[in-house]
């Protein structure tokens, strides 16, 4: 396994990370098992995990379970294997052995099985971390809309359900083992992965073909099942749900929030005004929830010249070369924040650039112009 960083890597296990935060996952502050099977997506779940640990980005070293249905012969080759990977990695392993018992729907007693084992095996303060990603969300999808006629059937494999977690539901499995090429990870293929008697994995060779023709198919999915889940007022956790907006402005972006920031949308608005290496970007990004604790303004200084500045409810990202600076009286606006932008002495006196006559974007802001180059703007 390489211990190093590639730039694609170091981006993956940071959008996990921000991932799980903004949907508050808790795998940050909360002790974890990984429910390792010795395929590709445990593996490198495992990896993600212990990465963000050895980083100080999670407070917990994970420990993993591997479930031994005692059905495969190969299975003691992978738990050999499996234990090795996890001495090289500090992590504690523990194999439990279950029987299935049943001879009609093997797939589903033995998952079943499997969570009933983990849920044993492990305390009510610990979550159970999962490997699904993307891909099994939508043949899950599929697999419920052909045996139910319920709307939420189309909503894919829950985030969060009880204990168990799953972060990778923010990723394809195409990103997955690219990661782990990018890490020099090992993992074993499952045989029973090929054998097209199991519903699910018909709909995996379906759905694989179709992929060729439409690379952009699980995006729509997400998009559709993210919509599908607002309209029903099914989001995770509607309690922390963030409701943001962006504006655009000649000099930046302003990110309205609901208090809780929304670090994708930030990243999203950095990136576009910075040309900076975007791992970079949000690694810097994560001290925006550190000034919103604190009480800081800012600025911070971002990568490629950009800077952020925090306030309870709203960021605001400025273009390299735009200077904005905060007025120390305060404001007699409830709730505002005003501050000083640059602008041209022609701009200043005939237009007013900051709203960038596009109105339709974002509500009209209190502001003041002087007969100079400088602009009073209240948020």
């Amino acid at each position: 396994m390489n211990n190093k960083f590639s730039k694609y890597s170091y981006e993956f296990i940071h959008h996990i990370l921000l991932f799980s935060k903004n949907h508050k996952l808790n795998l940050d502050t909360t002790p974890s098992v990984i429910a390792l099977s010795g395929g590709l997506d445990s593996v490198a779940l495992l990896s993600v995990l212990t990465s963000l640990y050895q980083l100080g980005k999670i407070k917990h070293m994970p420990r993993a379970v591997m479930i031994d249905h005692g059905t495969r012969e190969e299975i003691r080759d992978e738990i050999s294997a499996m234990r090795e990977y996890c001495r090289s990695l500090m992590v504690d392993l523990k194999v439990i052995k279950i029987e299935v018992t049943g001879n009609s729907n093997f797939e589903h007693l033995a998952r079943e099985s499997r969570y009933s084992a983990l849920f044993e095996d492990s305390s009510s303060r610990e979550l159970i971390v999962l490997g699904h990603h993307l891909n099994d969300s939508l043949e899950w999808s599929l697999l419920q809309g052909l045996k139910s006629s319920k709307v939420t059937s189309g909503l894919g494999i829950p985030l969060v359900n009880g204990r168990l977690r799953r972060p990778f539901l923010c990723v394809s499995k195409k990103h997955i083992k690219r990661y782990a090429r990018e890490m020099g990870l090992k993992w074993h293929e499952d045989s029973s992965n090929l054998n097209l008697k199991f519903e699910r994995n018909r709909i995996r060779y379906h759905l694989e073909q179709l992929e060729h023709f439409h690379p952009k198919m699980l995006a729509h999915y997400a998009a559709r099942s993210n919509e599908m889940a607002s309209l029903l007022n099914l989001e995770w956790p509607k309690r922390h749900r963030v409701a943001s907006q962006v504006f655009k402005r000649n000099w930046g972006y302003i990110i309205e929030h609901n208090g809780q920031l929304d670090l994708e949308k930030v990243r999203g608005c950095a990136e576009k005004a910075s040309k900076a290496q975007r791992g970079k970007l949000r690694s810097q990004l994560e001290n925006l929830i550190k000034m919103q604790k604190s009480g800081k303004f800012g600025p911070l200084n971002l990568s490629g010249g950009v800077k952020a500045y925090q306030f309870q409810n709203k960021t605001l990202i400025c273009r390299p070369g735009e200077n904005i600076s905060l007025l120390p009286n305060g404001s007699q606006i409830t709730d505002s924040i005003p501050f000083l932008v640059e602008v041209s002495r022609k701009l200043a006196l005939k237009t007013i650039p900051f709203i960038n006559n596009q109105l339709e974007e974002g509500r009209l802001n209190y502001f003041y112009r002087f007969p100079s180059n400088k602009v009073v703007y209240w948020l």
